[in-house]
């Protein structure tokens, strides 16, 4: 292309006096670049045309009636759909530099100084033209490399967490999960080289000591195996119509003799039949590691107080205890792989924290919500929603 010619584009050319549009229509075809040239006799009708057709570059005379160049240009560039559109201001009154700097504080990107000459037209259009195109080159180049960036950041948050994940998996085999692994230990080489030196009654007492121990390790390592199949995806979710009552009910049954040795009672709250979809044995894990840290966390002679509520598109499930409660700051750790949050329960009962993280992705499969409401010293409440279909 040689260096007189423009680019393709749509220009809008405006003037009151008809002679300059043929020769500014004139000057532009002999550029024979194929572009659209279009027509506006006053800066009024400018203006709808080129919020209508969105033109390249609007050529403009400063003097005219009902709305001059310098008010189009105003109005352009105050207008959301025309701001980007670049201006040259064609002017043969206002030639001062004062009213061509004017003209540029206005938002006009060049001008021209009457008679017109065509090589000056040909060169300062297709140099505007030529710098919208770099602008607009540079706006896309500058987007793509924004998506790129939260491309990356969203891949970091994930190597973030796959590395929490992989750092909380290490963290209950070499210390959660040793733990009562070393209480059963302990206690069958008490009994193993010392049985004749206790009662028959000691001996009930270590057999219900290695029990506890046996089943805590068993729930962490059932916890375990189920988490590690969500991080793999290994885990199917197969929704079915159940019984939300028999579900809460089975681990109210399930829980009933921990719950004696502690001297806590269930109340359960629920005024009708819930029948909902969803995979009962998510649910019943939820409910199962909600029910065991409400006991876990209740002092002797506390109440557990499981209540449903329906709405019209979900169904409310919360587990409330009368125990000890959980500091704002330790609530907000809560339910993240990020964070090595477990504490000792009112008898010392261990936990690692990975019950709650598995509630919170059981939950979410479902497309419901989960939460912890508390008080230091006046109990805490967990909530769980499952939407109603």
């Amino acid at each position: 292309m040689p260096e007189n010619q423009l680019p393709q584009a749509t220009i809008l050319i405006v003037d009151d006096q008809s002679e300059n549009i043929q020769t500014i229509t004139h000057f532009l075809e002999e550029a024979q670049q194929g572009y659209e040239l279009l027509i506006a006799s006053n800066g009024k009708i400018a203006f709808e045309v080129a919020k209508k057709t969105l033109p390249d570059l609007i050529i403009t005379d400063w003097d005219m009636p009902f709305m001059n160049g310098l008010e189009l240009t105003q109005a352009v560039k105050t207008n959301a759909s025309t701001q980007h559109i670049p201006i040259l201001l064609i002017t043969g009154v206002y030639t001062s530099s004062e009213d061509l700097k004017t003209a540029l504080d206005a938002g006009a990107h060049d001008y021209l100084r009457k008679p017109i000459q065509k090589v000056e037209l040909w060169a300062r259009a297709s140099s505007v033209l030529k710098l919208m195109q770099s602008y607009s080159t540079i706006q896309t180049q500058a987007t793509e490399i924004e998506r790129q960036n939260e491309e990356l950041l969203a891949q970091n948050k994930q190597l973030e967490e796959l590395i929490a994940t992989k750092d909380k998996f290490f963290s209950i085999i070499g210390h959660d999960l040793s733990s009562p692994i070393s209480q059963m230990i302990g206690f069958t080489d008490m009994l193993e080289n010392h049985i004749e030196a206790f009662t028959t009654e000691e001996i009930v007492q270590f057999v219900a000591r290695l029990k506890e121990s046996s089943m805590q390790g068993f729930r962490l390592l059932d916890n375990l195996l189920r988490w590690s199949q969500t991080q793999t995806g290994s885990i199917s979710f197969n929704p079915a119509v159940c019984s939300l009552n028999e579900l809460i009910q089975n681990n109210i049954d399930l829980h009933k003799e921990k719950a004696q040795d502690k001297e806590v009672s269930f109340e359960l709250r629920v005024k009708e039949v819930h029948h909902l979809v969803l995979d009962s044995d998510m649910i019943d894990t939820v409910l199962r590691n909600l029910v065991s840290n409400a006991i876990k966390f209740t002092s002797k002679g506390g109440t557990i107080t499981i209540t449903v509520t329906t709405g019209v598109q979900e169904a409310t499930v919360s587990v409330k205890d009368t125990g000890m409660g959980i500091s704002a700051t330790n609530i907000a750790k809560l339910f993240r792989p990020d964070v090595h949050y477990s504490t000792s329960g009112t008898q010392n009962e261990k936990g690692t924290g990975l019950g709650l993280i598995l509630c919170r992705e059981f939950v979410e499969v479902h497309g419901g919500k989960i939460w912890a409401e508390s008080t230091e010293g006046a109990g805490s409440v967990f909530k769980f929603t499952i939407p109603i279909k």
